[in-house]
C-alpha cells in the first residue's frame, strides 16, 4: 500500500506543479484499477505463502501447468475450442 500511496502522492504533486497533466478522481474509472490492485495484491501475497510452505520447485510445475487449467476451464465456461496438437507441441 505504501508504494501505491507513494505514487498517487507523485502524481498528485506534479500535477499540481503543473509538470503534467491529471485527470480529475472519477470512482466511475477507479473501481475497475482497484479490483485490479486488489487482485495483483492478492496474487502476490498467496505466492509468497505458497513459497513459505513449498519449495520453489512445486511452484514451478504449478505455473507451468495453470494454462493447462485455463485452456479447460475455457472450454468449459466460455465453449472455445480446445488446443490442437500442433500447438501443444
Amino acid at each position: 500500500w505504501l508504494q501505491f500511496a507513494a505514487t498517487a502522492g507523485t502524481v498528485k504533486l506534479a500535477g499540481a506543479l503543473g509538470m503534467i497533466d491529471v485527470d480529475p478522481f472519477e470512482w466511475s474509472k477507479v473501481k475497475y484499477f482497484a479490483i485490479y490492485v486488489l487482485a495483483f495484491s492478492g496474487g502476490t501475497w498467496s505466492n509468497m505463502k505458497v513459497l513459505m510452505e513449498a519449495n520453489v520447485e512445486t511452484v514451478i510445475v504449478f505455473r507451468a501447468c495453470a494454462p493447462l487449467a485455463v485452456s479447460g476451464f475455457d472450454y468449459i465456461f466460455h465453449r472455445r475450442a480446445l488446443p490442437s496438437l500442433r500447438s501443444s507441441l
